[in-house]
């Protein structure tokens, strides 16, 4: 199967934000000795990071994330990261960024592949994915600053998300991630649109 998927390795950052984090660490170690992987950890004190750079927590987390993810690759040699991310994390950061505000730019919110990052799981429901993994008898482990309804995300998660689904559309997620889906496209297509016009319309100094 490592063969097949062309798996170099499992990657864990522990953000030292929770009591459990260094258990988590420990599953994630486990994991890949029982798959046969080779296993990258690292821990970064995020509070004090946010602290000292004057950023959110949350803010602070993605950074160190994205940092992480990099030396991972590097360190494994992997043409891209994978990530967990589903359908249900695409529904939930549209809705954060259109009640923030945005554009087409940003309410495309998660691309399946940015860079060397790819989400395989974007199109799967939450739901699907647990039922898989309870109908392989694979555990996994739930994140307990999910619970933590003072995060944005979290609170749509845990109670904008349900509002929706159980008063006006049952199938809330799927149109939400749709959405995105449309304002990725409209955004990329006048990328496109501009790049072409581009040396046609601007007249660079000293140029006739």
């Amino acid at each position: 199967q490592r063969r097949e998927l062309g798996l170099a390795g499992i990657l864990h950052l522990n953000h030292q934000l929770r009591p459990a984090a260094a258990n988590d660490e420990a599953f994630c170690g486990a994991l890949a000795a029982r798959l046969g992987l080779p296993y990258f950890s690292h821990r970064e004190d995020v509070a004090t990071r946010a602290r000292a750079e004057r950023r959110s927590v949350e803010d602070a987390a993605r950074a160190a994330r994205y940092e992480f993810f990099e030396r991972a690759r590097v360190r494994f040699g992997a043409d891209a990261i994978a990530l967990g991310h589903t359908r249900d994390d695409q529904a939930e950061t549209f809705l954060l960024r259109l009640l923030r505000g945005s554009g087409s730019r940003g309410l495309a919110s998660m691309y399946p592949r940015f860079g060397h990052l790819v989400r395989p799981l974007i199109d799967c429901r939450r739901s699907e994915l647990k039922s898989y993994l309870a109908s392989r008898e694979l555990l996994f482990v739930h994140d307990q600053s999910n619970d933590d309804v003072t995060i944005p995300r979290n609170r749509v998660r845990a109670e904008l998300l349900p509002l929706l689904e159980g008063r006006f559309n049952p199938s809330v997620v799927d149109v939400l991630a749709d959405q995105a889906e449309l304002a990725r496209d409209e955004h990329q297509f006048l990328e496109g649109a501009v790049d072409e016009i581009w040396e046609r319309v601007v007249r660079r100094e000293g140029t006739t």
